[in-house]
């Protein structure tokens, strides 16, 4: 696809920034399920996407786990708003290996910005 791709040096983490049309907020929560499912076997939605708003951009956030190329896999994803252009971010990393980079995942998220 068009995603820019980030990978930790050691290859165990991956982020991935995908720009998107958006026509309407229900449609693009329920893109963002088929679009994880395409990276993602057996998702698991550990959190109901919930509503955030960071540096002058909505969002929803959510988290979960699966398979990524028969590998446990946890990850986070958000999906960020604004007019009809949205961001899907999806990090994800090996289950055994998740902790190590979750707050380095959620910083980056964190740091995206509207302006």
């Amino acid at each position: 696809g068009d995603d820019l791709k980030v990978l930790s040096p050691d290859g165990k983490a991956i982020i991935l920034f995908r720009v998107i049309e958006v026509t309407s907020v229900p449609e693009a929560v329920q893109n963002l399920d088929t679009e994880v499912r395409k990276i993602i076997t057996n998702p698991k939605f550990e959190h109901k996407p919930q509503a955030v708003t960071m540096n002058n951009l909505t969002g929803l956030l959510s988290d979960g786990s699966g398979m990524v190329k028969n590998i446990k896999a946890k990850w986070l994803v958000g999906l960020f708003i604004r007019q009809n252009k949205g961001l899907r971010v999806l990090g994800f990393a090996n289950a055994d290996s998740f902790d190590t980079y979750k707050e380095a995942l959620k910083q980056i998220i964190n740091s995206i910005s509207g302006a």
